[in-house]
C-alpha cells in the first residue's frame, strides 16, 4: 500500500492544490483530495474521516481562502485527535491567530515568490515519511514471518 497524505484545503485554492499534488506525487506519495473521490449519497464527513484515518499524514494548506473554513478546522482537529502528523503550509497573508491549535507547531512558509522552495521542503518531508513507512512495513513483515516460522517449528 502506498503512503497516503490527506490534503486539507479550500477548493478556492485549486491552482495551488494542483502544484502541491504534482510535487507530492512525484515524491511517491498518494495525495487524497475529497473532491476527487465522489460518493453521491454518502455523508461527506464520514468519507473525509475515513480518508484521514487511512492517512499517516495530513498536509494543511492554510491560506486566506482556507483559514476561516469550518471544514478545514474540523479536518485538522480530527487529524490532531487521531495523532496524525500534520504538516502545515502557511501563506504569509494568514493572520497569526488563525494558527489556533497549530500554535507552536513548525510549519512551512508558503511565500508566493518562493512556492517552489516551500513545495520542495514539503516533498522532502513526505518522502522521508514514505521511507519510514516502508521500513515499518518491512519490520511488520519480518515479525509475521518469524511468528509463522515459530508456529510451524512448534507444530512439528
Amino acid at each position: 500500500m502506498a503512503f497516503q497524505a490527506f490534503l486539507s484545503h479550500s477548493t478556492r485554492d485549486q491552482a495551488l492544490v494542483d502544484q502541491i499534488k504534482e510535487r507530492v506525487v512525484a515524491a511517491g506519495v498518494q495525495l487524497y483530495l475529497a473532491e476527487h473521490d465522489p460518493h453521491p449519497g454518502r455523508l461527506l464527513s464520514q468519507k473525509v474521516q475515513e480518508a484521514i484515518d487511512r492517512s499517516p499524514a495530513v498536509v494543511l494548506l492554510l491560506t486566506p481562502n482556507s483559514y476561516d473554513s469550518a471544514f478545514v478546522h474540523q479536518e485538522v482537529g480530527y487529524a490532531i485527535k487521531g495523532r496524525k502528523i500534520v504538516i502545515p503550509l502557511v501563506d504569509p497573508l494568514v493572520p497569526h491567530e488563525a494558527l489556533a491549535m497549530l500554535e507552536g507547531r513548525e510549519y512551512i512558509l508558503l511565500n508566493p515568490d518562493r512556492s517552489k522552495a516551500a513545495l520542495a521542503v514539503l516533498s522532502d518531508q513526505l518522502e522521508n515519511r514514505v521511507t519510514q513507512h516502508e521500513r515499518d512495513e518491512l519490520w511488520v513483515a519480518i515479525v509475521i514471518i518469524a511468528v509463522l516460522m515459530l508456529l510451524l517449528a512448534t507444530a512439528e
